[in-house]
């Protein structure tokens, strides 16, 4: 296997270890109280623009990873970390979002974007932004 494809399967086995953890997070949230639980993964491979700030960023893609969450009085929660990337460097976003009556999404809370410019430090930084979804918990399931 040359170093390129060693690459791509790191990444691949990294994802599928994310998608574990979503999974104990999924149960952590399910024993707090929570009415239901799901894991959602999605991949965008359009570029696109993002404005952060005043500034805008064009990204070539975007894996966000995310746990729904249903309480008992039926509202909604989105938890995510997406992995967004660039030619120059890739910026992990952690987010807690809580659908509106209108079917969108509302931001709640987010955290410090992380960055980092190599595959390594990157699936480092990614790891431990799914890992800070558990510290939304309050937020979620107050009480």
């Amino acid at each position: 296997m040359d170093i390129h494809s060693r690459g791509v399967v790191s990444f691949l086995s990294d994802i599928q270890d994310r998608r574990e953890q979503l999974q104990a997070l999924r149960a952590h949230y399910l024993a707090a109280g929570a009415s239901r639980a799901r894991i959602g993964l999605n991949l965008s491979a359009r570029p696109f623009k993002a404005h952060h700030g005043g500034t805008v960023a064009q990204y070539q893609g975007c894996l966000p990873m995310c746990l729904y969450v249903s309480t008992a009085d039926g509202r909604e929660y989105e938890l995510s970390a997406s992995l967004l990337w660039q030619e120059q460097a890739w910026r992990i976003e952690t987010e807690l979002r809580r659908e509106n009556d209108d079917g969108g999404w509302d931001l709640v809370h987010e955290l410090p974007p992380r960055t980092a410019v190599d595959l390594p430090s990157c699936l480092q930084q990614f790891q431990a932004a799914i890992a800070d979804l558990a510290g939304f918990q309050d937020r979620v399931l107050p009480g």
